[in-house]
């Protein structure tokens, strides 16, 4: 009886694909997948009609536009205007953008506020 394991030509052929045509799946550094991966996911989601390709690359300028400092910004703008802070405390999304910074519409924005007991952190 034979111990090792089947494989069928279209498994074979699957990984030979997705393994930048190595024929050694030992020798794969894995993060190579994901720009793969990545391309053909937003390959499949374009071609259905899911997304379009122009909206994929305004979300990706918009991603790459980012800074890591844009949460301090609205932190010290709530810090020295209160009116700021109210209007951000009720409705985020709208307060960021009077800031003239874009939110993206599947973003989830929380604000919440320091007390005596609790200090939060901006993520």
């Amino acid at each position: 009886m034979n111990n090792q394991a089947h494989h069928t030509h279209t498994e074979e052929q699957a990984h030979v694909i997705l393994s930048w045509a190595d024929d050694s799946p030992h020798d794969v550094d894995e993060t190579a997948h994901y720009p793969l991966m990545t391309e053909a996911i937003r390959q499949i989601l374009v071609e259905k009609g899911i997304i379009s390709a122009d909206a994929v690359r305004r979300l990706i300028e918009q991603m790459d536009a980012r800074s890591d400092t844009i949460g301090g910004k609205i932190v010290a703008r709530a810090w020295v205007d209160a009116a700021f802070k109210q209007r951000l405390l009720a409705n985020a999304k709208e307060a960021i953008a009077e800031l003239g910074i874009p939110a993206v519409d599947a973003a989830q924005v929380i604000v919440v506020e320091n007390t005596a007991t609790v200090h939060n952190v901006v993520v």
